[in-house]
């Protein structure tokens, strides 16, 4: 989805045509400036141009000239990868890729070698990263001829230099050195792989780039679970309490049975506010890993959620549609019929009982009716 499509392609008799998807919006280095996008919003782009990416290396080509204004962005945020005049079939073997590209995206083998490999796109990704966060390319430079030799030198600009760029966390930083290291080895292999250090990221977890020391993996497991961390804090300092209490009154039983029953009903009204209040965060984290794809991670949330607090009903109908989304729909209709937050309730109800016919009917999957009923649940 992330590739311009071409949607035609013949002659009109002598001179060939081809037809492609009309191309609203802005390049991306347009919309950057006309734009203020956060970091989040940015990186966001930049999975998006990855999996664009991965997509044509599975089909075994290369790109070879990823830049800004290589990227379209609509005025929906739909991302583009177009302009694939310097494109590399790798199945093509008695044709070698035409030289060229991008001073300041372009791998230093591009400068030299005929012959690329798949890293040669890893390290104009890593340009391109690098530009996003910090508005300048990787190597300084006043012509193109001092941008090749201090690309071929491997003389890269650390970000956190730049000056007038957003400070950037040293995940990012340590992403971005190893996508463009000078040797092809030493860069990430795929697309894949760079974005999934993009997505550990974003999720608060550790980079494999910047070797993370035990304290910094602490750290981050703080950062994910704060909440969960205040709680059993806080339960450890109401336990500390109890016990001094109990043993400073340990001769008047009475005293101690009421202050113990008033501290234990404290603590648990205390316990259920923090677990209700930790639910709707547990339902956002889930929600944006939903959108990054990390359908499991998201899932193993929402049941968390519930967990902490099962009249949340947020988590009720997120569920509920993960278990649409897996054709569990006799589970999903139990978590519907009891849910009683804003939605289309008897709408989604009466798709899943015409769904439920068709899948008494042994025809689930081929049912022609299918597709359409999905739809008009989204």
């Amino acid at each position: 989805p992330y590739i311009v499509p071409v949607y035609e392609l013949s002659t009109d008799g002598k001179r060939p045509f081809f037809t492609m998807k009309f191309l609203g919006g802005q390049n991306l280095g347009d919309s950057l400036k006309s734009k203020n996008f956060t970091q989040d919003q940015k990186l966001e782009v930049f999975l998006k141009i990855c999996d664009a990416v991965s997509y044509a290396h599975s089909r075994e080509i290369l790109h070879l000239d990823l830049k800004p204004e290589n990227i379209q962005l609509d005025e929906y945020g739909d991302v583009l990868l177009c302009d694939w005049g310097l494109a590399c079939d790798l199945n093509n073997k008695n044709k070698s890729a035409t030289r060229g590209g991008t001073p300041g995206f372009m791998a230093p083998e591009q400068y030299e070698e005929n012959t690329y490999s798949k890293t040669t796109d890893i390290y104009s990704l890593g340009a391109l990263l690098y530009f996003l966060l910090t508005h300048q390319i990787p190597v300084d430079g006043n012509t193109s001829d001092e941008i090749k030799e201090n690309t071929l030198s491997g003389k890269v600009i650390s970000p956190q230099l730049r000056k007038g760029s957003e400070k950037l966390h040293r995940s990012l930083v340590a992403i971005i050195k190893k996508a463009l290291e000078l040797k092809p080895d030493d860069r990430y292999q795929n697309a894949e792989e760079l974005a999934q250090e993009v997505k550990n990221y974003m999720n608060g977890f550790a980079t494999k780039a910047e070797e993370a020391s035990l304290l910094t993996l602490l750290f981050l497991i703080f950062k994910r679970y704060k909440a969960l961390c205040f709680t059993i804090v806080f339960f450890i300092t109401m336990l500390t309490i109890l016990t001094s209490v109990f043993i400073s009154n340990l001769n008047t039983e009475k005293q101690n049975a009421l202050l113990a029953k008033t501290a234990a009903e404290n603590a648990e009204h205390e316990s259920m506010e923090i677990r209700v209040n930790t639910a709707p965060e547990l339902v956002k984290l889930a929600k944006r890993e939903y959108k990054l794809k990390e359908y499991d991670k998201s899932l193993n949330k929402v049941n968390l959620a519930l967990t902490l607090d099962p009249h949340n009903t947020q988590a009720q109908f997120f569920k509920a549609r993960f278990l649409i989304g897996s054709h569990e729909f006799s589970e999903a209709e139990k978590i519907i019929r009891s849910y009683k937050g804003q939605g289309n309730k008897e709408g989604l109800l009466k798709v899943i009982d015409q769904i439920k016919t068709f899948q008494k009917e042994g025809v689930l999957i081929d049912h022609p009716q299918l597709p359409p009923l999905i739809k008009s649940m989204k």
